[in-house]
């Protein structure tokens, strides 16, 4: 298993990479997130393979992605998180999130802080993401009417 930068010629492996209908309202698709990358330097797809398949992607956005929550530069923004839907439930998700801090440490060194949102009513990401170490930082917003959670995850000890 490894977590690695995007490459383009992931691209048509990409183009299968499915998610179970009820998650469309919660997740971008990969395809989709990597055209708003294209034009955004500041966005990072990442994907998470397994004997060659691409079992996990999200990207990790810097800047004005996480200054919402952070005007440090010392934070990213975790974003568009998927596991594709025949992976789900075989620990990836996990596993990914477990590699990242040493991928931030590779490709982000400065990063100590990880920000995300999760919607409430997404009991079974944001109990992930808790067991993980993101904690809720007591933010909300709203978006499409329904309430989102902003977590944090402080990675400074994390490589310590």
């Amino acid at each position: 298993m490894v977590l690695r930068p995007y490459s383009k010629y992931d691209f048509p492996k990409l183009q299968h990479y499915k998610l179970h209908e009820e998650q469309h309202s919660l997740t971008m698709m990969p395809l989709d997130s990597l055209s708003i990358c294209n034009d955004d330097a500041s966005r990072h797809p990442v994907v998470f393979e397994d004997d060659g398949e691409i079992v996990t992607f999200f990207v990790l956005h810097e800047k004005e992605g996480v200054a919402p929550y952070s005007t440090t530069g010392d934070t990213i923004l975790l974003r568009a998180f998927s596991t594709s839907a025949m992976h789900q439930r075989k620990g990836y998700a996990k596993k990914a999130l477990q590699f990242l801090p040493t991928y931030l440490n590779e490709h982000f060194p400065y990063i100590t802080t990880i920000y995300l949102t999760v919607y409430l009513f997404n009991d079974s990401a944001r109990n992930l993401y808790e067991k993980i170490g993101f904690v809720d930082t007591g933010a909300r917003e709203i978006r499409s009417g329904r309430e989102l959670i902003v977590m944090k995850w402080e990675i400074l000890n994390k490589m310590n």
